[in-house]
């Protein structure tokens, strides 16, 4: 299971990093994660993407700034925090799970990469 998260997240990473925005180098890179799972569940995919946006050179509190929503499996819960994260304005919105209609149905602008969606 680890090569196969490693490799799904290699390639979230990349599309991250190649997001079609640019960044000033003096700012920082945004990126919102939103997830359908709790924090519990879905923490160790979020502390993955930590982990592979560090081996790009986004470091969390230096260049990067990252916040998770969690939409604890409610799904009015869910479309909620969807609206939560495109109003902090991120560079990037990155979805895990059923995060992924919700949000290609709030935006058509913002560049949204999906984790992964089973």
């Amino acid at each position: 299971m680890a090569i196969r998260r490693r490799e799904c997240f290699a390639g979230l990473v990349s599309a991250v990093c190649l997001a079609p925005t640019v960044v000033p180098a003096q700012s920082s890179a945004r990126v919102a994660w939103v997830s359908a799972s709790s924090a519990q569940d879905g923490g160790l995919f979020l502390d993955e993407l930590r982990r592979g946006l560090r081996e790009h050179g986004l470091v969390d509190n230096r260049n990067l700034v990252l916040n998770a929503y969690w939409g604890d499996y409610a799904m009015p819960l869910l479309e909620q925090k969807v609206g939560e994260a495109i109003a902090s304005r991120p560079d990037v919105l990155v979805c895990q799970g059923a995060t992924a209609v919700p949000a290609r149905k709030a935006t058509q602008t913002l560049p949204v990469v999906f984790g992964y969606s089973g």
